[in-house]
């Protein structure tokens, strides 16, 4: 409990450099791909250095356009990308706002940390991230503005085809004290059955606050990395072409109610904490501080665990007769493990032949064909053992095959008793 004050004040300060945090008001200006198939939702970023044929034919890179229609009372902006990392080896990513100077796109701080099956920089492994970098105010314009992406040869494939590709992005722009938005507080009440696992989050708007067209209620919790960055205690929620995602949920009519259901969350050792962003009928945001869950009501009787993989490979692409996989470490005592499920981030999932844990298959595809996938799978009890396991991934196509993306298959073990046996890697 102690530890928690300093843990979102961390979080908060990180907020000061990139992302939106409590308090922050903002618009969200979006830029999407164009396009039929598949370039309807990705745009590659080719390496101009490239001397590969193949990957001289996408050049040069797009001039993109996204629209900005306010920036009154503008202090800040950043602009958050979705960076898909899939020619492993690329580096030097970097974009620039109409023709200005090019701003580097800061690659991960946390991979491989110690969870690597080998040392090296993090563009050695597969990844799907949404890094935030700041955008000067004075060098956006209201109108029309141009948004371009670059990157540089490195090492492996990337060497030869330096290539990442970019499934949206979300120009972020800050305002002052003085910019009037919607306003109010979240109220926490237990869900209308009892039996059932979780909180109900609702809104009340504050008197006289402009009028409020969406509620999405942001955590902080302990839980699956999101965001792809190696992080697990954060505030958790991604992007999907330009829409947020992955968070508690949210509502577009009073009482602006959410249930969250926590009944795969894992055991915190601080209290959660929740903040609603409100968005007003001229989509202008405003972020609440935050509030603790207290009591997050899970199924009595029962605690779930989160085990992160270890022995994580880079290069986790996988084709061509190979098998590869990565480590989770359970407990040595099984007899209370009563469910296990396992989630992981893919890209073109359907590559792949088999899924599984040590010598049983699970799955023989998921996800989709050529573009992002989170999915949550089922273990089998009975094909876990005591101590070190492995998730298995193989293929035999001679296409593309599946890239299993950072942090690779991350566990969520729910035991019977109050206090589950901990296992580490």
């Amino acid at each position: 409990m102690r530890r928690f004050p300093f843990l979102l004040l961390l979080s908060l300060l990180s907020f000061a450099r990139a992302d939106p945090g409590p308090g922050d008001t903002y618009r969200e200006f979006t830029w999407l791909p164009e396009g039929k198939g598949p370039k309807s939702r990705w745009q590659r970023i080719t390496g101009p250095d490239t001397k590969n044929e193949r990957a001289m034919r996408f050049l040069p890179n797009p001039v993109n356009k996204i629209l900005v229609t306010d920036l009154a009372q503008a202090e800040r902006a950043e602009l958050q990308l979705e960076l898909l990392q899939c020619h492993v080896g690329t580096i030097g990513h970097a974009f620039r706002i109409n023709g200005g100077e090019w701003m580097s796109i800061p690659r991960s701080s946390a991979i491989p940390g110690k969870l690597g099956a080998s040392d090296g920089p993090p563009q050695q492994w597969q990844s799907m991230r949404y890094p935030s970098m700041p955008v000067a105010v004075g060098a956006l314009k209201e109108g029309e503005n141009t948004l371009e992406f670059t990157c540089k040869p490195g090492f492996g494939l990337g060497s030869n085809w330096p290539q990442s590709l970019v499934n949206g992005a979300v120009l972020r722009v800050y305002y002052g004290a003085a910019k009037s938005h919607a306003s109010g507080r979240i109220m926490l009440s237990p869900p209308r059955d009892p039996a059932t696992a979780g909180v109900q989050l609702t809104f009340a708007p504050e008197k006289d606050s402009p009028p409020v067209d969406r509620v999405d209620y942001i955590g902080h919790y302990l839980g699956f990395d999101w965001r792809g960055e190696g992080s697990y205690l954060e505030w958790h929620y991604n992007f999907r072409r330009g829409e947020l995602a992955r968070h508690f949920g949210g509502a577009d009519r009073a009482p602006w109610s959410v249930h969250w259901d926590t009944s795969w969350v894992p055991v915190q050792s601080d209290p959660v904490q929740v903040m609603a962003r409100i968005t007003d009928s001229t989509g202008l945001c405003h972020l609440t501080q935050p509030i603790p869950l207290a009591d997050l009501n899970p199924p009595k009787g029962q605690r779930v665990q989160l085990i992160e993989p270890y022995a994580i490979p880079p290069r986790w692409h996988v084709r061509v007769n190979r098998k590869m996989g990565c480590k989770v470490r359970f407990p040595d005592d099984l007899s209370r493990l009563r469910e296990v499920r396992v989630i992981l981030c893919s890209w073109n999932g359907h590559g792949a032949d088999t899924i599984g844990i040590n010598d049983t298959v699970m799955v023989a595809d998921i996800g989709r064909n050529h573009d992002l996938s989170y999915d949550v799978l089922t273990v089998p009890i009975g094909a876990i053992k005591p101590g070190e396991n492995e998730f298995v991934v193989t293929s035999k196509t001679k296409e593309h095959g599946i890239e299993v993306q950072w942090p690779g298959f991350v566990v969520l073990a729910r035991f019977s008793d109050a206090e589950a046996p901990e296992g580490e890697p």
